[in-house]
């Protein structure tokens, strides 16, 4: 998710009677302040369902120009795909030796399971969807004109 805001600080400066390095920096506040209000949105949203809590930790903002700010999970992996839109039923196909972490303890593929599937072999029964993402974006589109106008007003002052 993203928030990018083009404006002429000049114009915008001289119609307040004040000057663009200040509207600048408002701007530039609020967003940061939007940014860091979705990230805490997003980590709250996401919390309850966090077991390793890899995807917690990669939720985080960036700055991506003079006026533009990106959230969210930023990592190469799908798992925050996966919790925000769940998944279909689905066969996981390892190698002999793949193990995991069951409820039960270390699972490992290439032994004999007792459920009686084949080695290597896991039927998912999928996942719900567990969003975090889009809850975050709702209240930030709520949020974002209340958080940019203080910023701004305080610029301008």
């Amino acid at each position: 998710m993203s928030a990018s805001i083009e404006t002429n600080a000049i114009a915008l400066a001289a119609k307040f009677g004040t000057y663009p390095s200040l509207i600048k920096q408002g701007l530039s506040d609020g967003l940061d302040e939007s940014a860091d209000f979705g990230v805490r949105t997003m980590k709250t949203a996401h919390n309850p369902f966090s077991k390793s809590g890899k995807t917690l930790r990669s939720i985080k903002s960036i700055t991506t120009d003079e006026f533009s700010r990106s959230i969210g999970p930023m990592t190469d992996s799908l798992v925050p795909l996966f919790l925000e839109k769940g998944t279909k039923p689905h066969i996981i196909m390892g190698n002999p030796y793949l193990s995991f972490d069951g409820k039960k303890g270390k699972v490992i593929l290439g032994w004999k399971l007792k459920n009686g599937t084949k080695p290597g072999i896991v039927y998912h029964p999928g996942t719900t969807p567990r969003p975090f993402v889009e809850p975050a974006r709702n209240t930030l589109k709520v949020m974002f004109p209340r958080i940019m106008a203080t910023y701004v007003k305080n610029a301008i002052k």
